[in-house]
C-alpha cells in the first residue's frame, strides 16, 4: 500500500477530526467559497484535479480547468477541460481575467517560466491566486520540486511582472506540527504493514489519537496569539501589473 491509495481509503473522513490532514482540508470550503463569491469572467484553473472549486463558481464565470494529461489520467483519474503544461499554456494573450494555481506551483518544475505564461495569459490588471503548502511532506512524488516562504512567493510575483495583493499564512505552530505528527504516524504505520512489521498493530490508535490532537490544536489556536513563525501553507493574490508600452 502506498501513501496515495491510503489516502484514498480515507477521503470520506476529510470534514472530520478523525482525518489526519482535517486541520489543513477545513479551510479549504471556505476558502473556495470566497473566491467564487470574487470570481467573474473568465477563470483559468492550472492544475484543476477535480475540479472541486468549481461548484462555487457564479453563473457568470466562463471556466475552464486544465491539468497535466499523465497525473490526470494517470494518477488521479480526472477529466479536465484541455490538458497542457503549465509553463506553455494554449492561450492567446490577454484571454483571462483570473487564473488558480491552487496547490500546484511546487509540482511544476519551471516555476518562472509558468508564472510568466500566466502573466500573458491575464488581462491587464487580472489577478492570480496562488494557494501552496510551505511545511508538508514531500507528496506527488517525484513531481514536488519547491517549497517557498511568503517573502520569496512574493519575490517571484514580483518578477514575473505581478504586484502582491495579500499574503496569508495558514496554520500556528501548534496546529503545523500536529498535521505534520499526525502524516508521520499514518506513513509509518504504511511502512509497518508493508514491511509485514507488527508496529502496524498500532493502527488501533488512530481513531483516538488523531481526533484528540486535532481538535486540541484548534482550540489552542483559537486561545493563543497567532504569528506566521511555522504556517503548513500559503495563499497569495496579485494582480498583472500595468503594461507601460501599451
Amino acid at each position: 500500500m502506498d501513501a496515495r491509495t491510503a489516502k484514498g481509503c480515507i477521503r470520506w473522513l476529510v470534514n472530520t477530526p478523525f482525518h489526519p490532514q482535517w486541520l489543513l482540508a477545513r479551510t479549504n470550503r471556505k476558502y473556495f467559497q470566497q473566491l467564487g463569491r470574487f470570481l467573474s469572467g473568465r477563470v483559468l484553473d492550472i492544475g484543476c484535479g477535480h475540479q472541486a472549486i468549481r461548484q462555487f463558481l457564479q453563473q457568470n464565470c466562463d471556466y475552464t480547468g486544465m491539468d497535466n494529461y499523465a497525473t490526470a489520467v494517470e494518477w488521479y483519474g480526472s477529466k479536465p477541460d484541455i490538458y497542457a503544461m503549465a509553463d506553455y499554456l494554449p492561450f492567446p494573450d490577454k484571454s483571462f481575467d483570473s487564473v488558480l494555481l491552487l496547490d500546484v506551483l511546487e509540482h511544476v518544475p519551471s516555476t518562472l517560466a509558468t508564472m510568466q505564461e500566466v502573466n500573458r495569459v491575464l488581462k491587464t490588471g487580472g489577478r492570480v491566486f496562488i494557494q501552496l503548502p510551505f511545511l508538508y511532506p514531500v507528496h506527488d512524488a517525484p513531481l514536488d520540486f519547491y517549497r517557498w516562504t511568503e517573502f520569496g512567493l512574493e519575490k517571484l510575483c514580483n518578477i514575473s511582472g505581478f504586484d502582491t495583493e495579500q499574503t496569508d499564512t495558514l496554520g500556528t505552530p501548534l496546529q503545523t506540527a500536529v498535521l505534520l505528527m499526525n502524516l508521520a504516524l499514518c506513513k509509518s504505520l504504511i511502512n509497518a504493514w508493508n514491511r509485514k512489521n507488527p508496529v502496524f498493530l498500532f493502527v488501533i490508535l488512530l481513531p483516538v489519537i488523531i481526533p484528540v490532537f486535532n481538535l486540541l490544536a484548534l482550540l489552542l489556536a483559537r486561545i493563543t496569539p497567532a504569528d506566521r513563525f511555522m504556517p503548513y501553507r500559503y495563499r497569495l493574490s496579485a494582480i498583472k501589473k500595468t503594461d507601460k508600452s501599451a
